[in-house]
């Protein structure tokens, strides 16, 4: 039977701890840097920052080409705290050329977001297929033309031929219960 010297147990415990230990704490820190990149604040910010002006360009491209200079995108990626320093934000405000009025996006009436929001999904499509190379040829859209009033369909369909023209989009699946839109689209299958 072998005597177990608990000194010297705790002693090769120190030893090995004291070698692996920064090992561990390097590791860790390489860790936290990969986190912080792939997290919330890191690339995928610098990357959207660096694509808002490209994208603003694009919506408002898009918009004018369907309602004129009727609605044009900004971007805000800051604003001031309660006690002055800089935050990092994202606000969409909407300029409305009818009303010289600024808003944010969430503060206007259904209709019209519907607008701004399909617009803006078309830019960021555009400036992720000029970044990978990999454009989607076909739209799906679901019921989006719901709020829309009877004129603003027409515009809205405008909108989407400017947006196939702006991503190279051949197709858009609308599904409506318009009856503007179905006598106004080349092909329909209605059920």
């Amino acid at each position: 039977f072998h005597h177990l010297d608990f000194n010297d147990v705790s002693i090769k415990l120190i030893e090995a701890t004291g070698h692996v230990l920064p090992m561990i704490t390097e590791d860790l820190q390489e860790y936290t840097v990969i986190q912080k990149s792939f997290g919330s604040e890191g690339i995928q910010v610098l990357d959207l920052e660096s694509s808002i002006p490209e994208i603003e360009e694009i919506t408002n491209s898009i918009l004018c080409d369907s309602y004129d200079d009727r609605f044009t995108v900004s971007f805000e990626t800051q604003r001031n705290s309660a006690d002055g320093r800089k935050i990092e934000d994202f606000i969409i405000n909407v300029y409305d050329g009818k009303s010289g009025r600024i808003k944010k996006l969430e503060l206007l009436c259904s209709g019209e977001r519907v607008w701004i929001i399909q617009a803006l999904y078309y830019a960021f499509s555009v400036v992720r297929s000029r970044k990978t190379g990999f454009c989607f040829k076909t739209r799906f859209l679901d019921e989006a033309d719901g709020s829309l009033d009877s004129q603003s369909r027409g515009r809205y369909l405008k909108m989407i031929e400017s947006a196939h023209e702006a991503c190279g989009a051949t197709l858009t699946v609308l599904i409506t219960h318009s009856q503007e839109i179905k006598d106004v689209v080349a092909q329909k299958i209605e059920l």
